[in-house]
C-alpha cells in the first residue's frame, strides 16, 4: 500500500499505556537516524479498522473544570487525523453506557486505550486522557495545553487502529523502548518521525502527524470527502497521486465524467445532480481543478442518465440527458454553460456516446444489457436544429451480461464497442464498421476494481486498463490495432484508499498533452 507509517494490529493485551516517556522537563535523548534500516515492514490488522469513517465520540467525565481541556482535545483531533483523511468524529457529548464509539475518560495517569480500533468500540473508558499531570508526567504542568493536545492525538491514533511504531521487527537496535504487540500485514518503511514512535526525538512527535502518518490514515480510511486526485501520464507511466482539488460539492453529484466543455484542450470534471436537476463543472486549470460551479439547470426535465460529448464538432463537449423512456435531450456548450435542453430523438437502452463515423461529432449508442443488441443514431444537422438520425442496428450480440465501453482501440478515428467480462477477464471488441466481434485479450482484470478504455501511450489507440484497489496497482495492455498486448505495470500505490464498494475512477487528458491521465474521486 502507499506509504503508511504507524502499525495497526489486532492485540490481545488489555491495556496500551501510551503518550511516550513521561515529561520530566528535559528533552528525550536524540537518536541517530543514520542507523535506520528502511526495510519494508508495517503492520495492519484489518479486523480492527472502523468500517465507517464516521465515528462517535463521547466523554465519560464531564467535570466543568475540564471543559477547556475537552475543547482542546476535540480541536486537536479535528485538525489532525480528521483534517487529512475521511475520518469524521462526531458527538463529544456525555456517554451513555454501551453506546457505539470511543468512550473517553479522564485520569491522572499515563494516557492509554484498552485496545486498538474497534476493540474499544462502546467500551467504558476505552480511552483515558490526563488533564491534571499531578502524578504522571508533572513536567507537563508548565505546558499543559500542549501535552493534552499531543497526547490526545497519539491516543486517537490507537483508536483508529495504529500501534506503536517501535514494535516492528525492523526497528533499529538503538530504539528499544516499550514495544507492545505485533501485527499481521507489512507494507511500509519504519518512520522515526511518526507520532506513534516513542523513539521520535520530539516527545509525542511534537503533537504533529508525520508525512507517513498522513499517508497511512488516508490509505486506510480514505482522503477527505470531495478530494480529486490526478495520476498524470508521463510517457506511459502514471505519476504519483497529485491532489487537484477538494470540493465537497462532488458528494452531491450522481454522475461524473471527464470532458472538455470549455474548448481549451483539457478535460474538465462534469457532474450531474439528479435531485437538483443541475449540471456542475470543475474546470481544468494548470495543475489543478477550479471550484465546482453550476453550469446549467434543467428544472423541467427528469433525466435518468447524464452524458457529455461534443455533438456539434466545435471542440466543446455538450450535455446529453436521457430519460428512463430513452428520450435524448441536448444542451450545447457555450464555454460558460449548457443551453436549455432540446429534444433530439429516441434511442432505448443503456446509453453510451462515441464518434461512429469519424466526422468529429459524437453519436448516440444504446445497448440492451440483457441481449447485447446495440443500436446507434448518428448526429446530423447543425445547431440549432441538429439532432439524431434514424436509429440503425450496430451489433446483434455484444456480450449479454457484460460491461460495455466505447473507445477507438484500432486508431481509425471511429468509436469501437468493447465488452468486458469481469469473471473471466475477457475483452471483446466490435471494431467500427465491422459487424464481427473478436476477443482481444483474456484474463485481464478478473480481480480488478475498475476497468477503463484509454490511450495511455499516446499512439492514438485506446488501451485496456485495469485497477486493483487493494494494492493501488494499475495494469495496462496496449492496443496493437488488432489485440491488446502483454501486461504492463502503469503505476503503483495509486488510489488505495478509494471506497471499495463504489470507486470512482475516470480517464481523460487533463493537461492537454495528448495522453490520457487517471482521475480519482473521493466522494
Amino acid at each position: 500500500m502507499r506509504s503508511s507509517v504507524s502499525q495497526i494490529l489486532a492485540i490481545s493485551v488489555a491495556l496500551l499505556a501510551c503518550g511516550g516517556p513521561a515529561v520530566t522537563g528535559e528533552d528525550p535523548t536524540p537518536r541517530d537516524p543514520s542507523a535506520l534500516d528502511l526495510a519494508k515492514a508495517d503492520y495492519v490488522a484489518t479486523t480492527t479498522l472502523w468500517p465507517d469513517a464516521r465515528i462517535q465520540v463521547c466523554w465519560e467525565d464531564m467535570a466543568p473544570e475540564h471543559a477547556e481541556a475537552r475543547g482542546w482535545v476535540e480541536d486537536a483531533w479535528q485538525t489532525s487525523w480528521a483534517t487529512v483523511s475521511a475520518v469524521e468524529l462526531v458527538g463529544f457529548g456525555p456517554c451513555t453506557p454501551g453506546e457505539p464509539g470511543i468512550h473517553v475518560g479522564v485520569t491522572d495517569a499515563s494516557p492509554h486505550t484498552l485496545g486498538l480500533g474497534t476493540e474499544i468500540d462502546g467500551l467504558d473508558r476505552g480511552m483515558a486522557l490526563n488533564f491534571e499531570f499531578q502524578t504522571w508526567s508533572p513536567g507537563c504542568q508548565s505546558t499543559r495545553e500542549f501535552c493534552i493536545r499531543a497526547g490526545a492525538i497519539h491516543e486517537l491514533g490507537h483508536a483508529l487502529g495504529f500501534a506503536h511504531e517501535q514494535n516492528r521487527p525492523d526497528t533499529p537496535g538503538w530504539c528499544h523502548l516499550e514495544s507492545g504487540a505485533g501485527g499481521d500485514l507489512s507494507f511500509t518503511d519504519w518512520d522515526l518521525a511518526s507520532i506513534m514512535n516513542y523513539c521520535n526525538p520530539e516527545w509525542t512527535g511534537g503533537g504533529r502527524l508525520s508525512d507517513f502518518d498522513v499517508l497511512a490514515v488516508r490509505a486506510l480510511y480514505g482522503r477527505p470527502r470531495g478530494t480529486v486526485v490526478v495520476a498524470r501520464n508521463e510517457a506511459g507511466h502514471l505519476a504519483p497521486e497529485w491532489v487537484y482539488a477538494v470540493d465537497e460539492r462532488l458528494a452531491a453529484l450522481d454522475e461524473l465524467a471527464l470532458a472538455d466543455v470549455t474548448g481549451d484542450g483539457r478535460d474538465d470534471v462534469v457532474g450531474y445532480d439528479r435531485a437538483a436537476r443541475e449540471w456542475w463543472v470543475m474546470p481544468a486549470l494548470d495543475g489543478t481543478y477550479g471550484a465546482a460551479t453550476r453550469f446549467a439547470a434543467w428544472p423541467d426535465l427528469e433525466i435518468a442518465h447524464a452524458r457529455v460529448a461534443d455533438v456539434d464538432g466545435d471542440g466543446r463537449a455538450d450535455a446529453l440527458g436521457v430519460t428512463a423512456a430513452g428520450e435524448w435531450y441536448l444542451g450545447h456548450a457555450s464555454g460558460e454553460g449548457f443551453e436549455a435542453p432540446r429534444w433530439i430523438g429516441v434511442l432505448v437502452g443503456a446509453p453510451l456516446v462515441g464518434e461512429l463515423d469519424g466526422d468529429g461529432r459524437a453519436d448516440a449508442i444504446a445497448i440492451d444489457p440483457e441481449t447485447g443488441v446495440v443500436w446507434g443514431a448518428r448526429s446530423v444537422g447543425a445547431p440549432p436544429t441538429d439532432g439524431l438520425a434514424t436509429v440503425e442496428p450496430l451489433h446483434d450480440d455484444l456480450g449479454a451480461g457484460a460491461a460495455h465501453a466505447v473507445g477507438d482501440v484500432d486508431g481509425d478515428g471511429r468509436a469501437d464497442l468493447v465488452a468486458l467480462w469481469t469473471a473471466s477477464g475477457q475483452w471483446e471488441v466490435a471494431a467500427s464498421g465491422d459487424g464481427r466481434t473478436s476477443t482481444w485479450t483474456s484474463e485481464h482484470g478478473r480481480a480488478a476494481s475498475a476497468r477503463l478504455v484509454a490511450d495511455v501511450d499516446g499512439d492514438g489507440r485506446d488501451d485496456a486498463i485495469v485497477y486493483e484497489i487493494g494494492r493501488g496497482i494499475w495494469f495496462g495492455r496496449a492496443s496493437t490495432g488488432t489485440a491488446f498486448g502483454a501486461d504492463l505495470v502503469l503505476g503503483e500505490r495509486i488510489g488505495m484508499s478509494l471506497p471499495r464498494a463504489t470507486p470512482t475512477v475516470l480517464a481523460g487528458d487533463v493537461d492537454a498533452d495528448g495522453d490520457d491521465d487517471v482521475v480519482l474521486f473521493w466522494r
